[in-house]
């Protein structure tokens, strides 16, 4: 039985050679893993807040989405009303001079509708509904 251990003494000490080895592999890749894993986690972070502003930017689009929907879907309404004559009514006011910068300037009273036409109060006659829109009265 002597004889077998000392025969075999070689292969032991190859064995625990290999072991060693093997321990420092499984060292050196959990060392790796961890580090890994630290990176992941702090993308994680990342990704969420991305993921946050990114929903958040969503919403409010959504918002001002639902917001417009109904003036649009109003809009194609009112174009849907009207007619071949109306379109002729308008186009008798005059052709444009200047485009206004914003609905604001008139909304807010700055410049008159008639301040981007030319000739429209002399072409207004009548008492046609468009020409009391045009003129503010009635």
């Amino acid at each position: 039985m002597q004889h077998e251990l000392e025969q075999l003494q070689p292969q032991l000490m190859k064995m625990a050679e290999e072991n060693v080895n093997m321990m420092q592999f499984i060292d050196s890749q959990s060392q790796e893993m961890e580090y890994n894993s630290e990176v992941v986690r702090a993308e994680e972070v990342v990704a969420k807040r991305q993921a946050a502003a990114a929903q958040a930017l969503k919403d409010e689009c959504e918002a001002e989405l639902a917001e417009a929907v109904p003036a649009l879907e109003a809009a194609i309404a009112a174009l849907n009303t009207l007619k071949v004559y109306s379109v002729h009514d308008v186009l008798k006011f005059g052709r444009l001079v200047e485009r206004p910068n914003s609905i604001q300037e008139w909304s807010l009273g700055r410049k008159s509708p008639f301040d981007f036409c030319i000739d429209s109060e002399a072409r207004c006659e009548g008492d046609h509904p468009l020409c009391s829109f045009w003129t503010g009265e009635g």
